[in-house]
């Protein structure tokens, strides 16, 4: 059977748990998904699962570990950015984009907006403007992504499957 899959850059555990807190708190309060932290580096559609697996295993060996950082709040009129984290358009973050793409088959985007969600949904500009009040506009958080996961976005987020996660394995320019 054939599906969609997306390979999600994942949050060292620290951070990770720190904004799966902050995801959920905002999840019962606005009555909107809860969902795992990461930051989408590609989607395939059409492949079956052996397949995406095997992709998404490849480029965990020829990717590196990403550093990420994570700038300001924003806000969005698509369901899946209501409300996200930008994170910094980085050379290394976008080579792990393109290199993403290029395993699973598909053209890096060129306008890929980095970014990691907090808040799926429908909100009213206004209320989206009171979350942004509320929890700060700036942000300054750093990190260094060194898994990848592979995720089967079948219906809504709390059924989605996550498959893996795998260490990055790949070496950084520097270390050639």
């Amino acid at each position: 059977m054939t599906a969609r899959y997306t390979l999600w850059l994942m949050p060292p555990p620290e951070a990770g748990e720190r904004f799966a807190r902050l995801i959920e708190r905002l999840s019962r309060r606005l009555g909107t998904p809860c969902f795992v932290p990461h930051l989408t580096l590609c989607s395939a559609a059409d492949l079956d699962e052996s397949v995406a697996v095997t992709r998404a295993r490849a480029a965990a060996r020829h990717l590196a570990p990403v550093p990420v950082h994570l700038t300001g709040l924003s806000t969005g009129d698509s369901y899946f950015r209501c409300v996200y984290v930008l994170a910094e358009r980085t050379e290394a973050l976008l080579a792990a984009h393109r290199a993403a793409c290029a395993h699973f088959g598909v053209d890096p985007a060129a306008d890929y907006l980095p970014h990691l969600s907090l808040v799926y949904g429908d909100l009213a500009r206004e209320e989206k403007e009171r979350l942004v009040d509320e929890i700060g506009r700036r942000f300054d958080t750093r990190f260094t992504a060194d898994r990848i996961a592979l995720c089967a976005p079948a219906g809504p987020p709390q059924g989605w499957r996550l498959l893996g996660p795998y260490a990055l394995e790949g070496r950084s320019a520097g270390e050639r």
